[in-house]
């Protein structure tokens, strides 16, 4: 029979509203009233709070409130508080043969301030069900009402293939930054494998979209780089949020952490093919927005580059424009699962493009025709051809 502990705590104060608001505290911590009175004009409230000795762990700050309590056996949760009484994490968990137990059920975070951090559900060490990440004045970062995570094998780099629609299995996301909703179907990429957006890996995400628009399904992708990459196990696993350093460690102090977006993609039917939209994210910014034409050529993917800006703290910075004839349309392209003994193109973007300096997001440098070779004062020199280019005049 296990035993029983109890713990001791007399709370005094001469500010009433003060005391009222320790003592409910305390009440919803699990502390019980003993016996109360006034000294010398304080209030005086005596409590107590007991747990089992084999299936409860109790730490207190000194004040009195309590740190962290566990409670359970095979199944368990654990609750810690702020120092100021509030909740800080609950987290639930089941034993495990491994060398960690595993996140089984509600798994919730918060501020300080009471506001949530983190509202989501685990089972079997995978998110499942919803996920809420919101900033610290409430506001919505990543929410889902279906998400559905799961352990992955390292021969499987993306969830892409040809004869399933696997990036369903992962739910839908909205990802909200700066009042905008980017949302769609979640995805990961092995960002360690790919070492970017390379060619492989927009060939296979424009093939697929452009599978799902035939089939008048959602061609919109909330894109995340798969962090949580064991080479040792040769295995990873699809993760938002994560537990420091190692899976199996929660991190004694600060939040837990998690991951944002990446990319955003889209996809729409145009009257000669498709115009895609990529946006890329980097410290909770956007980072650049790029728009590109597909034309398909005997069963491959020909993109052709549109405009592509740049940002700094959400400040348009740079912006290239492509310009280009039909007759051109070969050279300043390029084809997507391109084999190995093909001609590789140099020249990706036109020099007859438009390439624009902002500051203030307003334009102040613009060169037409693009590459600067040669400079002058009012003029640069590209294949014994001069090119004008413009200075805008900007206050300040």
């Amino acid at each position: 029979m296990s035993k029983e502990i109890f713990e001791y705590k007399t709370i005094e104060s001469s500010d009433r509203e003060e005391f009222d608001k320790i003592i409910t505290t305390m009440i919803n911590q699990g502390w019980k009233v003993n016996s109360g009175h006034n000294i010398d004009g304080k209030y005086s409230q005596s409590l107590s709070y007991s747990y089992k000795e084999d299936d409860e762990n109790v730490e207190f700050y000194e004040n009195g409130f309590v740190k962290e309590q566990k409670r359970g056996g095979r199944k368990y949760e654990i609750r810690e508080f702020y120092q100021n009484g509030n909740v800080k994490r609950i987290r639930n968990y089941k034993c495990s043969s491994g060398w960690w137990d595993k996140r089984h059920g509600k798994w919730i975070e918060y501020y300080e301030n009471g506001k949530i951090r983190i509202d989501t559900f685990f089972s079997n060490d995978c998110l499942k069900k919803h996920l809420m990440i919101c900033s610290e004045d409430g506001k919505s970062i990543l929410q889902s009402d279906n998400i559905n995570l799961k352990r992955k094998s390292s021969t499987e780099k993306i969830n892409i293939s040809d004869d399933d629609d696997t990036i369903n299995n992962y739910g839908y996301i909205v990802y909200t930054l700066n009042d905008i909703d980017y949302q769609g179907d979640l995805f990961f990429i092995n960002g360690q494998y790919y070492k970017g957006v390379d060619s492989e890996l927009l060939n296979k995400i424009f093939t697929e979209l452009i599978r799902r628009e035939k089939q008048s399904k959602l061609t919109r992708l909330v894109i995340m780089d798969d962090r949580m990459i064991q080479e040792r196990e040769r295995s990873y696993s699809n993760e938002i949020i994560y537990r420091g350093q190692y899976t199996h460690l929660i991190p004694e102090f600060g939040f837990i952490k998690y991951i944002l977006p990446i990319l955003y993609i889209e996809l729409n039917k145009t009257y000669s093919g498709y115009e895609v939209e990529i946006i890329s994210f980097g410290d909770s910014k956007r980072f650049s927005t790029s728009k590109f034409l597909l034309e398909i050529e005997s069963g491959r993917i020909r993109v052709i580059p549109k405009i592509v800006e740049f940002y700094h703290s959400d400040s348009i910075v740079l912006k290239y424009e492509n310009y280009f004839r039909d007759d051109q349309k070969e050279k300043y392209s390029f084809l997507l699962n391109k084999k190995f003994y093909e001609k590789k193109y140099d020249n990706v973007f036109n020099v007859g493009g438009d390439l624009t300096f902002f500051f203030k997001n307003e334009p102040f440098l613009l060169f037409k025709d693009l590459l600067l070779c040669s400079p002058r004062i009012d003029s640069y020199i590209i294949d014994n051809y001069v090119i004008d280019w413009n200075l805008f005049n900007v206050n300040n």
